[in-house]
């Protein structure tokens, strides 16, 4: 009888010993699985939602032409689809998330497509190309880079200004005001560590100007017209 008790407690012991080692290997396996498709999934959302990554790996840079190539399809294409309000939200969260992290460097990239005017799409997606703009000065008016291209952008704001759709002339005003704020700031924060603490107001005044001429210009284009009719 006491054998039998011995063998019975052994085989328990065994037993529990065993059920607590695949306790441990499930448990393991689990956490291993979990991390896995976390970190799969967050890396997938990553890449797809940022699309310079896949070209970055695909040419292994963005300076290649081949990769600069890519770059303007995909922002001409998402250009595109804001013209459909079913692929509208998709164009607009690609041309965001192109503007975010492109270099400064690259800029024009995306400065030179929203030179283009047509007319012929419908009045949202003109008014989100000219927000855009204005999306575009928040992110890289901290750059020189963008100062190449920003009285072009001015122009450009002052021929849609003209839109028969009074949402796109509402987007062109508060686009402007964008470009306005940060440049103004960007300049001031320059001339102020550039000039110990003096800041050139010759300077700032003629970058004002340079923004408001165009402005003006179309002001009186459109008056004159008007006096004709």
């Amino acid at each position: 009888h006491l054998s039998l008790c011995i063998t019975m407690h052994q085989n328990h012991t065994i037993k529990n010993a065993i059920l607590k080692r695949n306790s441990k290997i499930k448990h393991r396996n689990i956490k291993s699985q979990y991390l896995s498709k976390t970190m799969s999934i967050k890396s997938t959302k990553t890449i797809n939602n940022n699309p310079l990554i896949q070209i970055r790996i695909k040419y292994g840079t963005l300076t290649t032409i081949s990769a600069q190539n890519e770059i303007k399809i995909k922002i001409y294409n998402a250009i595109n689809q804001l013209n459909d309000i079913d692929s509208r939200s998709v164009g607009l969260s690609i041309l965001h998330s192109i503007i975010d992290n492109i270099p400064n460097k690259l800029i024009n990239l995306i400065i030179e497509p929203f030179y283009i005017i047509n007319n012929d799409l419908k009045a949202l997606c003109r008014k989100e190309i000219v927000l855009l703009i204005g999306y575009i000065a928040t992110k890289h008016a901290n750059s020189y880079y963008f100062y190449k291209y920003f009285i072009k952008l001015i122009i450009n704001l002052s021929k849609r200004a003209k839109d028969s759709d009074s949402r796109v002339r509402n987007a062109c005003g508060e686009s402007f005001g964008k470009i306005t704020k940060s440049c103004l700031r960007f300049i001031s924060f320059k001339i102020i560590n550039n000039n110990e603490n003096k800041i050139n107001i010759s300077n700032t005044n003629e970058l004002i100007f340079k923004m408001i001429k165009p402005i003006i210009k179309t002001i009186e284009k459109c008056i004159s017209s008007d006096s004709i009719n």
